[in-house]
């Protein structure tokens, strides 16, 4: 899944924060657009991404997931290496997951990261989380509360990793954080 490499990369290396859509459907093009049913979906998908991530559409799981509906993602498959639902319930792509050890097959080809991948996001989120939790005088509170909330959403999806991976070492303290803070 190149999407999900692509995605780590831009944040890890750029600090640049992703969101968007994927689906499968139809689409047509010409030199200058793109169009079709598809076209209409991903807007629509991408409208309710507010936060940094991907969200996927079920044509995709679907597409993928020879073995079952996989919405709760257990253990065994296929797909949750790639995909995992946050709490607002949306199916997302999982940038830090999809080639950890402990969800790869043993024949897998894919390179996996190792803890310094993890350690590298805790630290970016962190750095990133300073430079933009403080508002700056000249910003609106509405527009500052919908960054901050973005932060708070990565910080979420990482710790959420973490505690899945028994990897507590590596969770972003979120007391530093109080909702409070320069409101």
């Amino acid at each position: 899944m190149a999407t999900n490499y692509i995605q780590k990369l831009l944040l890890l290396k750029y600090g640049i924060l992703t969101r968007g859509a994927i689906a499968i459907g139809k689409l047509a093009y010409d030199d200058d657009f793109l169009y079709g049913p598809l076209m209409v979906l991903l807007n629509d998908l991408e409208k309710k991404a507010k936060y940094p991530r991907i969200l996927v559409h079920e044509s995709v799981i679907n597409l993928i997931d020879e073995c079952e509906p996989c919405y709760e993602f257990p253990a065994h498959c296929k797909v949750s290496r790639f995909f995992f639902k946050d709490l607002s319930d949306q199916l997302c792509l999982n940038y830090l997951g999809f080639n950890m050890p402990s969800v790869l097959p043993e024949d897998s080809h894919m390179v996996c990261p190792t803890m310094s991948d993890i350690s590298e996001h805790r630290r970016v989120i962190t750095e990133l989380m300073k430079t933009h939790y403080d508002r700056k005088p000249d910003m609106n509170i509405e527009d500052w509360k919908n960054i901050r909330d973005k932060y708070v959403w990565v910080i979420q999806y990482h710790n959420d990793f973490c505690l899945l991976h028994d990897i507590k070492d590596y969770i972003i303290d979120t007391e530093v954080y109080d909702s409070t803070h320069n409101n």
